[in-house]
This record gives structure tokens, sequence and C-alpha cells, in this order.
């Protein structure tokens, strides 16, 4: 009896493992049906773990999870004596007392066999149903491949227990703003699916608007509510037909007004999420500009919320500088053009300058986009 190929398989739970653990013995044991279960001496009761797959066709799944052994029967009594237990022909020998707990699949032939760590009951393996009885030798067989193997099988749920202890670490050490920032990423991503462009437009704009907050000194909580803002800015565009959103030429004027809506879309898509910045607000009015040439509501000036206002000079500059599907970009040197000219008409001019700051001193720029000579 070898396991190799499941101490070999990936598992997320220990409970998976157990589950194809118990289908094999079933299967070696040329048996029908089988469960493993735990075992508490100090509650002297029976932990309910798997039982085998072949199990579950036949009966519907039990919610109890504790089994107190005095209202086992006989099929627990490998537990009480420590030792393997045979009942063949189960169901003439033994009185409904002696049975299993009610709906269990009835039973022909059946044994048990404790699991013993330093002399105590720690599980009990139990097989049932071969065509022909059990015989002594053959249990007694079974009885030590089991032993030998247990600590192959103790050392595979140790591996899949720290796996799921050292997440649950990694998560409990994550701050509630980088677990939800991971998660805006996650949504930020799934854009891939219709739109790769967006997803990393997106993770672009985030990382400039970060630099941009960094040069205007804006405190680290603005900061954070602007970057994860920035992740999200074009989430709208989930509803906006992949035809549009890639149409190389010009847009038809109905097409146009679909497009413009992503930023009303977006923001409503987040309306009753409570976050502690104004994210809503940065994803309605990223198409704002100080004149009020923009869109949705027309707004002027400081009406626009600064962080939208990081958010549309990171945006326009990306849009313009990186390549897309259908279309080669117009070029890092335009898109410093388009934000020169657009200084304190569409554009925050303090903004500007900040990023054209960034631009010329941050190399991290210059690897995403085509460099630019700035004077």
């Amino acid at each position: 009896m070898s396991i190799d190929f499941l101490t070999r398989k990936k598992y997320l739970t220990s409970h998976d493992f157990y589950r194809d653990l118990i289908d094999f013995f079933v299967q070696e044991a040329k048996s029908d049906i089988g469960y493993f279960h735990f075992y508490s001496h100090t509650n002297e009761e029976i932990v309910l773990n798997v039982w085998s797959t072949s199990v579950l066709e036949h009966c519907h799944c039990s919610y109890e999870t504790h089994y107190p052994l005095s209202s086992a029967g006989i099929w627990a009594d490998s537990i009480r004596m420590k030792k393997p237990v045979i009942h063949n022909h189960y169901d003439a020998n033994y009185s409904i007392d002696d049975s299993l707990p009610k709906g269990h699949i009835k039973l022909t032939h059946h044994f048990s066999l404790p699991v013993i760590q330093n002399n105590d009951v720690v599980a009990v393996i139990g097989i049932s149903n071969n065509n022909e009885p059990y015989t002594h030798d053959f249990v007694s067989y079974f009885y030590s491949m089991i032993n030998d193997i247990w600590p192959q099988v103790q050392t595979k749920v140790s591996k899949i227990e720290s796996g799921l202890a050292k997440n649950k670490l990694e998560f409990d050490s994550s701050t509630p703003i980088a677990i939800m920032t991971n998660m805006l990423g996650a949504i930020s991503r799934a854009l891939e699916i219709r739109d790769e462009y967006t997803s990393s437009h997106q993770r672009n704009v985030a990382h400039i608007c970060n630099l941009i907050a960094d040069k205007l000194s804006l405190e680290d909580s603005v900061k954070e509510g602007l970057v994860i803002g920035a992740l999200v800015h074009d989430i709208g565009k989930i509803t906006i037909p992949s035809q549009i959103l890639n149409k190389p030429g010009k847009l038809m004027p109905a097409e146009y007004k679909l497009l413009q809506s992503h930023s009303e879309v977006g923001a409503k898509i987040f309306h009753e999420v409570i976050f502690p910045w104004p994210i809503v607000e940065m994803i309605e009015q990223h198409h704002e500009r100080l004149d009020g040439s923009g869109y949705p509501n027309g707004f002027k000036g400081n009406e626009i919320l600064l962080e939208a206002r990081i958010i549309a000079v990171a945006d326009t500059f990306d849009a313009m500088a990186s390549d897309r599907p259908y279309r080669k970009a117009v070029g890092a040197e335009k898109a410093i053009n388009t934000l020169e000219q657009g200084r304190n008409k569409l554009y925050d001019p303090c903004v500007v300058d900040a990023f054209l700051t960034c631009y010329k001193e941050d190399e991290t720029l210059g690897g995403l986009y085509t460099p630019v000579n700035l004077q």
C-alpha cells in the first residue's frame, strides 16, 4: 500500500486530503464504504471527519460534528478496545441497539481500526461491505499498513495546515488598507477579461498618482485613498461594449455618449460601499476639467475634488503615451504638450507641475514610456 500519489497532490484543506485518503483505503480493501473520524479521549467524543465518497451517494450529509462514544454502537468498539475489531454479517448478528446512527447506509461486513498515539486513540478508520467476510489476517495486514503510512499522513496534513496558517498570518498582518487595495486591484484586473488596456491603464494611473501625491506632500491617508480611487477610476467601462472600447476609428456621437457614461456608471458601482475616502467622487469626476468643459457634471475649478484633478492628469498622460490594441500611442512628448497647453485651463497647474517634475526625476516612468526631454 502506497499513498505517495496523495502526498504529492496539492490540497487546499486537510479535509479534502482525508476524503481522498479514505477513498483510497476503501479501494485497497476492495470494499464499498468507509469512514475516518477523530477521537477525543479527554471528552470521550468521536469528532466526525469524513466518509468515503460512496457513502454520500446513499446518505444525506450529517451536520453534527461530535458524537459521544457512549452513544456509539459496536462500530466504535475499536476505540474502546484499542485494537482492530471485525463485525462480519453485521445485519444478521447485531441488534438495532448495537447498530449505526439513524439514516446510516446498511452494513454487511465491517471492520474498524484505531489510530493510537502515546497510548491514546486519536482516530478511527472503518471499512465496510466487501462481498466476502473480512479475515483476521487481512485486517491485521491492513492495520499494519496504516500504521506504516501514518507518519506520511501526519506530514502531509502538517504541510497543508501550515500553508493555511501562513496565509492567515499574512492576512492578519496586513492592514485593512492593504487588503482593500489588493481586492480593488483584483477588481481592476478583472477588466482584462474583456479589455486588457483598461486594466493596465488603471494600474499605470495609480502608479503616477502615487508619485504626484508624494511630490505634492499629500498626507499618507489622502495618498492611500487616491491610489485606490485610481485603481478603479475606469471600472464603469465594464458595461461599455468592447467594440466601442476598441474601435480604431472615430466614435459616432451616440457611441461617444455611451463611452462618457462610464464615470457615472463606475460611481454607481461603488455608491453604497463605505470608504474613508471620496472614492465615488474620484471615479465620477476624473473627466471634469477646470474650465467646466468636462463631464458628467461640468464642474469647474475647485468644485472638482483634488484627487480627481490628480487622476485627470495621470489619466490623460497614460492614455496618450500608451499603446492600445487598436492603435499605437501618440507618444509621451505629445502627451506632455497636451498637459502643458491645458495647464491652468483644463488641468490643475500644481498637479501638472508636480507630474512634470516626477517625469524628469523618476526612473520608473522612463521605463514605462518613451522618454522626452524636458527643459
